[in-house]
């Protein structure tokens, strides 16, 4: 902030931008429990927010990263004392393109949890994006820089408005 600046300007520039870029880590974490709609809402915001020439770099699941693995069902200790298992039964709904999934947690209570997340093909996350104002693409495995493939961890696509 330089000292023509006042907090509130400087406050209203960092929310509102015009941001050269922007990264957002889990996107699908965050935007696979909206609907289509309320996704593209979200990601044409931040193409309006950023600059002519600005990139937004997300850290997501696709579908080509989750179908090489996909299992039905799965469960994992997340501590022992006091003892704590989570277990997952997932179902891949091929009309609505989300994962249905039910999360149990198992200690010294139980409790469940259903969730449903909307799994994007790199194609369909790519014309999502195109839709919200973002012209040109570039696909990385998630923390590698290597081109995205099948079977990657995560992906970490860049758009650029």
């Amino acid at each position: 902030m330089n000292e023509n600046e006042t907090k509130a300007e400087w406050w209203q520039t960092f929310f509102y931008g015009p941001w050269q870029d922007v990264q957002l880590s889990g996107y699908p974490e965050e935007q696979g429990y909206f609907d289509d709609q309320q996704n593209l809402r979200f990601a044409s915001r931040v193409a309006e927010a950023l600059r002519a020439e600005g990139r937004f770099l997300i850290d997501i699941h696709v579908a080509e990263s989750i179908f090489p693995k996909f299992r039905e069902r799965d469960w994992q200790w997340v501590c022992q004392d006091p003892p704590l298992r989570i277990l997952e039964e997932r179902q891949w709904n091929l009309d609505s393109g989300r994962i249905e999934s039910t999360w149990s947690f198992i200690g010294e209570t139980t409790s469940s949890h259903r969730i449903s997340m909307r799994i994007y093909t790199y194609r369909e996350l790519c014309e999502l994006l195109r839709a919200a104002g973002f012209s040109r693409f570039e696909a990385f495995e998630t923390g590698t820089q290597q081109s995205f493939r099948l079977g990657s961890p995560r992906l970490s696509p860049i758009a650029q408005k």
